[in-house]
């Protein structure tokens, strides 16, 4: 993990984080809408049930009813002496009568035989018309209809809803800022270790290559002088491993060096071409068959070394666990991927196989696990560390790409993706 993947997993924090917010606060605000809409049709119905149960005559003990409880919880303080409310008698032959009124006005009282109608025609006990709830009783053969007044309610609503979505945006900015600004202090040190220890491994290697310099040469030189033995033989085979070791040591170090504004548009076909040719000598010498099926003028964005050094370490780690007098195929094309009816995405597809039998039941899925090796033994006869095909995986992300591996029919397969540049 480099110091630019630890920016983009804070920027995905910070979305993460951001959308648990956002959804915490949709639901509060959801919760403290919806308590203060029921309370209050609650209460509207609690003042409207009394008006009816009156027939439009509210004793004083109930005009003085300060609060409605929900739940036992006191959610409303005022009394009905605040509502302006009136009532309608609808008679048996449907004639609408005006009934006893509070606090209201001439506009009020025009609206009522409307009003009575139009909550006569909706056919339900209590609903709402305009500003008005109403809730309507047949007594003794007559229909009373009930009308209060609840704009300043309905007003309140409005505005707490309002209000609540104002308070969720400025708090999501004050969060976003935090986040923003106490993230970067966070990984500040985790990007000073990447660094250090990337100049651990860069000093360690050129500090490393002094000693197994001498003690090569110190080797050739007693070689020289008593011939080669068992034991210089042994000696010169692990400087020579320990100088592979150091290589890989680096090449962990760098694989993941490229910003974004290095790449550039290249020829991912030439590239290829040119690097598994250099393999056709190393074929013949070891009675392989090497294949390449190499579709020409593919573009992607990517650097020309990586993909360079992604196909040698792919195409070399063929070579090693290729069965004897085995095929190596090298397979290259474009591929349009379609993501349900709609998306396609175009990807350069690059394929290196080899003949590998014993391949069947192996877990591929840890394959590229820094370190890793299937046969621990087998690798080391065959020069391997356990670290090219990190290496590998490391520089399929670093060009937006993706890397797997598979077996069929006796042959492994390790394949990589990457989106095709289509534009001039």
């Amino acid at each position: 993990m480099n110091a630019r993947t630890i920016r983009t997993l804070r920027k995905k924090f910070i979305k993460i984080f951001m959308l648990a917010i956002v959804l915490v606060m949709v639901l509060l605000s959801i919760v403290l809408n919806g308590v203060y809409y029921c309370s209050s049709r609650n209460h509207i119905y609690f003042f409207l049930g009394k008006i009816v149960e009156g027939r439009g005559t509210v004793s004083e003990e109930d005009k003085n009813v300060k609060h409605y409880q929900l739940f036992g919880v006191r959610v409303l303080s005022e009394d009905l002496e605040s509502y302006p409310y009136f009532t309608a008698l609808v008679n048996e032959d449907g004639t609408i009568e005006a009934g006893p009124h509070h606090m209201i006005n001439s506009l009020e009282s025009g609206r009522l035989e409307r009003y009575a109608a139009q909550a006569l025609r909706q056919g339900r006990n209590h609903g709402r018309i305009d500003n008005y709830y109403y809730m309507k009783e047949e007594k003794d053969g007559t229909d009373i209809i009930a009308f209060l007044n609840c704009h300043t309610q309905i007003d309140m609503s409005r505005r707490m809803f309002w209000v609540t979505i104002l308070v969720c945006l400025v708090g999501l900015l004050i969060a976003w800022l935090l986040l923003r600004h106490f993230s970067y202090f966070i990984i500040k040190p985790e990007i000073e270790r990447i660094r250090s220890q990337k100049l651990f491994i860069t000093n360690a290697s050129h500090e490393l290559k002094t000693p197994l310099a001498v003690i090569r040469a110190n080797t050739e030189v007693q070689e020289m002088m008593d011939g080669e033995t068992e034991w210089t033989k042994s000696t010169r085979k692990q400087v020579d491993r320990m100088d592979g070791l150091i290589k890989n040591l680096v090449m962990i170090a760098r694989a993941q060096e490229v910003e974004p504004d290095e790449l550039a548009r290249i020829s991912i076909s030439d590239i290829v071409k040119e690097s598994v040719e250099a393999f056709s000598s190393m074929a013949i010498q070891n009675e392989l068959e090497l294949l390449m099926t190499l579709e020409p003028n593919l573009m992607i964005l990517a650097e020309q070394s990586g993909i360079r050094q992604l196909t040698t370490l792919l195409v070399d780690n063929a070579f090693k666990y290729c069965d004897e007098k085995g095929t190596i195929r090298v397979t290259l094309d474009g591929v349009s991927m379609r993501f349900g009816s709609f998306m396609k995405n175009s990807v350069v597809r690059l394929a290196i196989s080899n003949s590998f039998a014993e391949g069947k039941d192996i877990d591929y899925s840890k394959f590229f696990d820094r370190f890793y090796r299937e046969d621990s033994s087998h690798n080391a006869d065959r020069g391997g560390y356990g670290i090219g095909l990190s290496v590998a995986e490391s520089l399929c992300r670093q060009y937006q790409g993706r890397i797997r591996a598979e077996w069929k029919s006796g042959m492994i397969s390790f394949i990589c993706e990457f989106p095709q540049e289509t534009g001039e």
